[in-house]
């Protein structure tokens, strides 16, 4: 496909969509620009919704949207926002960035959702969280600047966004106003390399925030036309109070608390004694530092204020409550936590849920039951009333429950009856609480200990032993847990558990709706996508010695297992490669076992996915169940020293192949049981490996077997532009013969092949497909000519005209094709599928889903596919050459296709014969013979190997189908044939140095010169070689000589030429460019000392 100019690129200067006053939310609804209405306005024109997320950013806290009438909290998943209602298990993903969501904010009703990415072509928008709807949106906020934060205010009529320069730029929107400019900027000063992590509003005026450094606290206040800063000064040595984590405001007094890493309390204030939050003096937002407290032993990892209590989390997991006074009044430590990253209470509003959701089921369900601690062990001397409080057997019944609601919440016990019936969501792992029996990869519930319900309120640890009543909260940790605590009851439900290692494989099932998963941190999880139930989630087998099953293996068996010992200095536990067994035909296995005097024949019936392949980071290859998860077989392959970055099988499953980071491919052949083998278990064995590439395999692919065979043919693509079939016929077993190769073919001069598939089967013959750094597609016969050539996993669906799709992967995005291949620019559509490169893509069975995985992502992205948007597309773009137009310079009036149709009409007339008497014949077709001269007078010069492939492609176009070969093109042909060989991009100077440089001398790198005899040498002896005749010609033509009469070969002298020429002279003197921008600036780069 060539590369068209992007329509969707954003100006470097920000702007705002639209914006009313928030205030008047009917006006504002119906004010909506219809150009930011939805993300999804237009579906028929989506060629994929996103439609779950298998995973959660843990670095961007999550925010809770839950009020008394929704359920709802919000994430960031890659570069999308999951709406999540954990009592439906409804999800919707809010699309708007083509970064990672980096930020995520909301006022205090939970009205409004702020969204915020990092990187190139940043964007701010706010979100209705009832309709789901972009409100606004800012571009660029910060010209080329990174957003370093953002945060919306309290009242949802500020928002704040902080860029990430060499001086940090603080930037204050009045967003409902519509304005395209900030309304206040003020820039960051003596704050050297230190830079902001937070922005904390004060829920109580919301013209007062505070900006979190690791060293500085930075209070800022807007005056309704300025902003105003100033830096809090700490006293003591700031050194041994640790980094600044993380602060909040504390509410109804003067006060600012922040907790930093090494478990202190900083106490900020604005006044230095004891008074009243109520009196009318309104307080100042220019703190100072009244007193440092050792508040725990630990690094403290979230705070915030709510009502009159402080929750403070810390990295232990441990969530502790404290009064204003800094008295702690509960402590809660025994949940099965990790790190807490975020502690976000319930909202007091009646915002809906979000409407039109399809209803998804999340994860497995169950409930965990909580206590009390007694004293914590991250709490120091000084805190001794940290324990458990006395008994007190007088039971409290609904009527003290009610006396005693209005001191902590006026809806705290309604919220506990809404969830009374409300199961958990917990996800199956080994280290969560409750207790998991270490036998048995099951979570162990006590039905006693999970029926009980408390039968009074919890009493806090002052000694007046008060009811301890708290609205409930979402908790968020490091690992990407979510649960929501309920105080009152003592329980703590678990909502969602997904893996926080970044996943890095993903395979589906052939014949099922599962989808496996592997991270990082060796872990495995397979999901039923339809309802994203969570089956089953394990660790790899741990990996045996490999030394000594080598030294105690007496029969040489193990060699088939293991071949290659090398270990690594660290532990690699990471899955780096998933493969189902495919959907090959169903066959029967047969045992004979002897019981007694009795001989038993069993028959054991192989079904498609029979085994999960799972290759390691350490080169390990284990065979595992595709149900369990267990290994098949108690040893583990290790054939390769480095990471297995694919695995394959062939189409009935009897043959197996893997790529590695080491440039070699490894082979392994299927033997079945049976009684006339004398084998009493199946096993593969290893055929051998091969370091067949001297640069990485981008592809390792089965084929079906040639013409009267049954083995498969197995072939490589690497970024040495060779592509390479193996023998497996006469492969193995190893060491001798060991993996043979069968052909080698370099399949590119200049372009580098990045992935190869199978063309679906349309006609008798097969095609590979091909695609290449020069944004190419190139579609080739197994014989490996060229067959056609386009500039640019298959659905098994096909449309109303019988026509089939392709789902590709650019780097970050993913893109529907539809098939046949000619270049039509209408019959492709994508979108950004992740904000970095998309490492792996998998269709579901069915062809309705793509799973896509980007570079060190924790979230797996599943996709529904709609082929109908490349359908309507390829309508719009109409038929013959008007989809063409687009690509040629001038489109369909311009000079290049006058040009063109004039030089058509001329062919005619010199295959026909110039001085011919006889009547001139017009038609709409051109021998093929004039094909070369046609391209060279359009400007697309082919070299030798070029041309032939192009002749080989046009001859032969129609062979397949009628087996006759092709003698004359008509003009749609001609410009078809164009617009798809042409080069994607002009040669550059770059690449002239480049070339210029290999024949020059080493130490004139940075200027490489070639003397005239050179120059000669390599028309006349290298690559496309000229002859001297033709060499003279040209530069005679280019270089006008007095003397232009012809001469022969051994008068020709080439002295008009320089005798030194650089790249430059041969581009500007000899070639006749006009020198450009881009020869200053490699000669500035040149020049410029390193």
């Amino acid at each position: 496909m060539n590369k068209r100019e992007d329509s969707s690129s954003i100006s470097s200067n920000s702007w705002i969509s639209f914006g009313t006053p928030v205030e008047d939310e009917e006006h504002l609804k119906s004010s909506r620009s219809p150009r930011h209405s939805s993300s999804s306005e237009n579906p028929k024109l989506t060629p994929f919704k996103l439609r779950h997320s298998y995973g959660i950013n843990p670095r961007v806290p999550l925010v809770n949207l839950t009020s008394k009438d929704r359920t709802l909290i919000a994430y960031a998943c890659s570069h999308a926002t999951a709406l999540y209602d954990y009592t439906s298990r409804d999800m919707h993903l809010l699309q708007g960035h083509q970064n990672y969501v980096s930020m995520i904010s909301t006022d205090t009703e939970g009205k409004w959702l702020l969204t915020v990415d990092s990187g190139k072509d940043n964007v701010v928008i706010i979100w209705d969280t009832e309709t789901r709807v972009p409100i606004c949106t800012l571009f660029n906020p910060h010209g080329m600047e990174e957003i370093l934060a953002a945060k919306l205010s309290p009242n949802a009529k500020y928002i704040v966004t902080i860029g990430n320069g060499i001086e940090m730029t603080i930037k204050f929107w009045l967003w409902s106003y519509g304005r395209h400019e900030s309304d206040a900027t003020a820039v960051l000063t003596g704050l050297g390399n230190d830079r902001v992590k937070e922005i904390i509003f004060n829920s109580e005026f919301s013209n007062h925030f505070l900006l979190g450094l690791e060293s500085n606290l930075v209070f800022v206040t807007w005056d309704n036309q300025t902003l105003n800063w100033k830096i809090a000064k700490i006293n003591g040595d700031a050194g041994r109070l640790g980094l600044f984590n993380v602060s909040t405001y504390i509410m109804k007094t003067h006060q600012v608390w922040t907790g930093t890493s090494n478990g202190h309390i900083l106490v900020l204030g604005d006044i230095l004694y004891r008074e009243c939050f109520s009196t009318k003096r309104k307080p100042s937002n220019f703190k100072t530092h009244v007193k440092s407290l050792r508040l725990q032993s630990c690094e403290i990892s979230a705070i915030t204020s709510h009502e009159n209590v402080v929750v403070v989390g810390n990295v232990l997991g441990h969530i502790k409550f404290y009064d204003n006074q800094l008295r702690l009044m509960f402590c809660c430590q025994k949940f099965g936590l990790d790190r807490i990253t975020a502690i976000s209470f319930h909202l007091n509003s009646r915002r809906k849920a979000p409407i039109e959701v399809t209803s998804e089921s999340f994860v497995v369900s169950s409930t965990s039951t909580l206590d009390r601690t007694e004293n914590s062990k991250d709490d120091v001397d000084n805190e001794e009333m940290d324990g458990e409080p006395p008994s007190d057997d007088q039971s409290r019944g609904p009527a003290l429950e009610e006396l005693l609601l209005p001191r902590r919440s006026k809806h705290a016990i309604e919220k506990r009856e809404k969830f009374a019936n409300l199961d958990s969501n917990i996800t199956i792992s080994l280290d969560l609480a409750p207790p998991v029996n270490p036998d048995e990869d099951q979570i162990v519930l006590d039905n006693r200990v999970m029926s009980q319900k408390p039968e009074i309120i919890p009493s806090d640890y002052t000694l007046e032993q008060t009811p301890f009543i708290i609205d409930d909260f979402i908790v968020f940790t490091g690992t990407s847990r979510i649960a929501r605590v309920e105080t009152s009851s003592l329980k703590c439900h678990y909502i969602s558990h997904q893996a926080a290692a970044a996943v890095t494989a993903v395979d589906t099932h052939p014949d099922r709706d599962i989808l496996a998963t592997g991270n990082m941190a060796g872990g495995i999880h397979l999901y039923e996508y339809n309802n994203h139930h969570l089956l089953v989630s394990k660790q790899t087998p741990p990996i045996p010695s490999f030394e000594e099953l080598i030294a105690s293996d007496i029969t040489g068996a193990i060699r088939n297992y293991v071949t290659c010992v090398h270990s690594h200095q660290e532990p690699l536990a990471g899955v780096t490669a998933l493969r189902f067994s495919p959907n090959g035909k169903n066959y029967i296995t047969l045992y004979t076992l002897r019981y007694g005097t009795q001989l038993l024949i069993l028959f054991v019936i192989q079904f498609p996915g029979r085994e999960l392949a799972c290759g390691m980071q350490s080169g390990v290859l284990w065979i595992l169940n595709p149900s369990t998860l267990d290994p098949e077989d108690r040893l583990p392959f290790k054939h390769s020293s480095k990471s297995l970055l694919d695995i394959v099988y062939s189409e009935k499953s009897d043959f197996m192949a893997y790529r590695d980071d080491n440039m070699t491919v490894g082979a392994y052949h299927y033997a079945a049981s049976s009684a006339e083998t004398g084998a009493d278990l199946a096993v593969w064995n290893f055929l051998g490996k091969y370091q067949s590439h001297h640069l990485p395999i981008r592809e390792v692919l089965f084929g079906p077997p040639l013409s009267g065979g049954s083995v498969p043919r197995l072939f490589t693509l690497a970024e040495d532009c060779n592509f390479i079939e193996y023998d497996l016929e006469n492969s193995g077993p190893y060491p001798e013969p060991g993996l043979k190769i069968c052909k080698v073919i370099c399949i590119e001069s200049s372009a580098i092949p990045l992935c190869m598939a199978w063309y679906p089967k349309f006609e008798v013959e097969r095609f590979f497909v091909f695609s290449n750094t020069e944004e190419r597609t190139l579609v080739r016969l197994p014989g490996l000519q060229c067959f056609d050539t386009m500039q640019t996993q298959f659905l098994p669906t096909r449309n109303m005209h019988n026509q089939a799709y392709m789902v590709f992967a650019t780097d970050t995005q993913i893109g529907l094709q539809l098939l046949p291949f000619d270049g039509n620019p209408f019959m492709v559509v994508g979108i950004v599928g992740h904000p970095q490169m998309i490492t792996h893509m998998t269709l579901s069975c069915c062809g309705e889903f793509l799973f896509t995985l980007g570079y060190r992502d924790p979230c797996v992205l599943m996709w529904k596919i709609n082929p109908r948007a490349v359908d309507i597309m390829a309508k719009l773009g109409g038929s013959s050459l008007s989809p063409f137009y687009c690509l040629i310079d001038g489109g369909q009036d311009g000079w290049l296709l006058n040009e063109m149709q004039d030089l058509f009409y001329y062919a005619q007339i010199l295959h026909q014969g110039e001085n011919t008497t006889a009547t001139r014949i017009v038609s709409d077709k051109v021998s093929i013979t004039q094909l070369p001269n046609l391209m060279r007078a359009v400007g697309y010069y082919p070299s030798a190997c070029e041309l032939e492939e192009l002749m080989t492609e046009v001859v032969s176009k129609n062979y397949a189908k009628t087996g006759q070969l092709v003698e004359e093109i008509t003009f749609e042909e001609f410009v078809k044939l164009y617009v798809n060989h042409r080069p994607v991009f002009g040669t550059s100077m770059q690449q002239i140095k480049k070339a210029f440089a290999v024949f020059g001398k080493p130490e004139m790198e940075n200027s490489p010169i070639i003397t005239r005899e050179q120059f000669i040498e390599i028309l006349t002896e290298h690559g496309d070689r000229m002859s001297t005749e033709q060499a003279y010609k040209a530069l005679s033509l280019l270089m006008p000589v007095e003397d232009e009469s012809e001469k022969d070969a051994a008068d020709i002298n080439f002295s008009f030429l320089p005798a030194d020429i650089s790249y430059k002279d041969f581009a500007v003197e000899i070639l006749g460019i006009e020198p450009t921008a881009e020869m200053n600036i490699i000669s500035s780069a040149k020049d410029t000392p390193h």
